[in-house]
């Protein structure tokens, strides 16, 4: 996720994109077991939190909205102060994001 968020502060886009890509599937490969660890839960929402920030980034609304969608149900049910402490200003963030992105019609084609 770090390595998305540099590339996308380089305005490396592309390179953004594919990292927070990776981020995610590799997230999901670690949150494969039932029931979902509150930790790994947090991890997977981070990256799809980091994936919506560059997709909005690249101006593609809906696709961002989705993932910021994802990543705030994920974050939802965690109680564990602790991982919550951890990603607060993430979810925070990402809670602005996509109420932001809500606000934006979508493109007709």
């Amino acid at each position: 996720v770090a390595l998305a968020f540099a590339y996308a502060t380089a305005g490396d886009q592309p390179a953004a994109f594919e990292a927070a890509t990776l981020a995610v599937k590799q997230a999901e490969k670690y949150t494969t077991k039932s029931p979902l660890s509150e930790n790994h839960a947090a991890m997977l929402a981070r990256s799809f939190a980091a994936l919506a920030g560059i997709e909005d980034k690249v101006g593609d609304i809906e696709q961002a909205r989705q993932n910021a969608e994802k990543a705030l149900a994920l974050w939802m049910p965690i109680r564990n102060r602790g991982v919550l402490s951890i990603y607060a200003t993430e979810r925070a963030n990402t809670e602005a994001l996509l109420s932001r992105l809500r606000q934006i019609s979508p493109t007709k084609e």
